[in-house]
């Protein structure tokens, strides 16, 4: 079975997360939040949406949005959120064999939420967009 650049992408994003934090932090994929919190800390790949736009003859440009979830344990939460934003989005810029997928990666915002039960227990999304070219007759 051949794979979409899509799954491509994502699946790269999940490997090199996982080398990247190697020992500082777990990395899972679509995971629910309650597991993610007793496991922390963590990163939760997800994306979330994509969009297709008609770019030139016979190709498209695609959007992927991809959200980071970020889980900590921490007496203070920020420092330790932040320590570990700091690497994922580093290792995001510098993996080559991504960048070979994607023609852009961009960070657009980010939100904080404290777990209601616990507050040593913090979360940090992220959400970037990744670009890249499709042929029109293919994923």
């Amino acid at each position: 079975m051949t794979a979409t650049v899509l799954s491509r992408v994502v699946d790269r994003v999940d490997v090199m997360l996982k080398a990247a934090l190697a020992g500082q932090a777990e990395v899972w994929r679509d995971r629910a939040d309650p597991v993610c919190f007793e496991e922390a800390p963590g990163v939760n790949v997800l994306p979330r949406q994509g969009s297709s736009t008609p770019f030139a003859a016979e190709l498209d440009v695609d959007e992927l949005e991809l959200e980071l979830r970020f889980f900590v344990r921490a007496q203070v939460g920020t420092p330790a959120v932040e320590a570990l934003h700091k690497l994922a989005h580093d290792a995001l810029y510098a993996d080559a064999q991504l960048l070979a997928l994607v023609d852009s990666i961009r960070r657009l915002g980010s939100t904080f939420d404290h777990h209601p039960a616990d507050t040593t227990s913090l979360i940090k999304s992220v959400h970037y967009r990744l670009l890249y070219q499709t042929p029109t007759n293919s994923l």
